[in-house]
């Protein structure tokens, strides 16, 4: 599964500074999300990524609300 990852990957170098987050270790996967123009940002972490709701045009939801959105 990693291999395939690494086949299909989008590998970013140069990443937005971004001070969004209470959490400082989270401001890398915010930078991410911001630089791809991700659809969704997943995560499990209810105290501070799923408390922010949203970076810039990207929604931060759960793993459950993701699979009710693909459930269709």
């Amino acid at each position: 599964m990693v291999n395939g990852l690494k086949l299909n990957a989008l590998v970013y170098e140069m990443l937005p500074a971004v001070d969004l987050c209470k959490d400082p270790d989270d401001n890398p996967i915010l930078a991410i999300a911001i630089e791809c123009k991700a659809d969704f940002l997943v995560t499990g972490d209810k105290r501070d990524l799923l408390s922010m709701e949203r970076v810039n045009n990207t929604p931060i939801i759960s793993a459950v609300a993701f699979l009710t959105l693909s459930a269709f």
